[in-house]
């Protein structure tokens, strides 16, 4: 009996064994952490200080976080420290202007446990700043940091492809038209939706909105480098555009100069939406789930501010 047990018990541990080995998988369906955090900015504590007596220097300390997805090249983040005359702090305008000298990696979606990993952060410090001209009182003064940074989205939703696409009333698979999953990176500009409909016996139309979620301002993203987040029509509000099925023939979108990628200006409510055409071969005329892959690239402009009181010399 002892030993009918013992083989149980060891048949139980064997079996134990082969499945804590075999390939588990993923435990996460996300794609992307999403949500609309980017560049974050704060000023360090203390800094700059609420008050200082004139002539005495002090330094203001900027704190720079990526909670978004994308990740920042050296040179791609241009902060200035503007709201005061530079001169009066001893400084030009070029002393005030500073720009990332290291890359800021952004959050990452870990795949298997769906947790957050990354997200790095930079430390920038405006020093010897001394207010030097007369005042007769103790007198208050903004100090204003501009951000203006490249950064991207991605966002994948799902198309659905029939054999029979004209008059398909079939749900296997996939169901043909209608509102599609899509899910974007992190980030202040997302893809908020996506449709799709018949356009003929070998062609699909899909369109989708790209809206700016967050706080700031969109900008082109060729300025970068250049005029950067400047506010001038030809430039605000436009953002890059990419669209990519991975078929044989690439997708044609009207606001994209009838191309899969193009700038395209938001309107007044800070969105925009854009409609494409797929044509399809007879080899891709198939029942099937296709992703669809598009990316954004935009300049996003933000800033931080804080009072500080000048006291003049007893």
């Amino acid at each position: 009996m002892k030993q009918l047990v013992l083989i149980i018990a060891l048949a139980g541990l064997l079996l134990a064994g082969c499945a804590s080995n075999g390939p588990s998988g993923p435990t996460n369906a996300q794609t992307f952490l999403g949500g609309t955090d980017a560049l974050v900015f704060a000023f360090d504590v203390g800094s700059p200080p609420d008050q200082v007596m004139k002539t005495e220097a002090f330094a203001v300390l900027l704190q720079v976080e990526n909670k978004g997805e994308h990740n920042l090249e050296e040179g791609q983040l241009r902060m200035e420290l503007k709201g005061f005359n530079a001169a009066d702090f001893g400084k030009s305008r070029d002393d005030l202007i500073q720009y990332n000298e290291d890359p800021i990696g952004g959050a990452k979606l870990d795949p298997v446990s769906g947790e957050r990993i990354g997200e790095d952060n930079i430390f920038v410090t405006y020093e010897n700043l001394a207010y030097q001209t007369s005042i007769a009182g103790p007198a208050t003064l903004p100090f204003y940091v501009d951000f203006c940074y490249a950064y991207q989205t991605l966002a994948s939703g799902k198309l659905c492809i029939k054999e029979k696409l004209q008059g398909s009333t079939n749900t296997d698979v996939c169901t043909l038209t209608g509102a599609k999953d899509v899910a974007s990176s992190s980030g202040p500009v997302s893809v908020t939706s996506l449709e799709e409909y018949v356009a003929g016996a070998d062609k699909i139309r899909f369109s989708f909105y790209v809206k700016n979620l967050g706080e700031g301002k969109v900008y082109d993203v060729d300025n970068l480098g250049t005029d950067w987040c400047e506010e001038t029509y030809t430039v605000e509000d436009y953002v890059h555009v990419t669209v990519d099925t991975h078929l044989t023939n690439e997708p044609v979108c009207a606001k994209l100069q009838s191309s899969n990628e193009g700038r395209v200006r938001f309107t007044s409510e800070g969105q925009v939406q854009i409609s494409c055409i797929q044509d399809l071969t007879d080899e891709e005329l198939t029942d099937q789930v296709k992703l669809v892959d598009i990316t954004i690239d935009y300049l996003y402009s933000d800033h931080i501010e804080k009072q500080v009181t000048v006291i003049p010399e007893a």
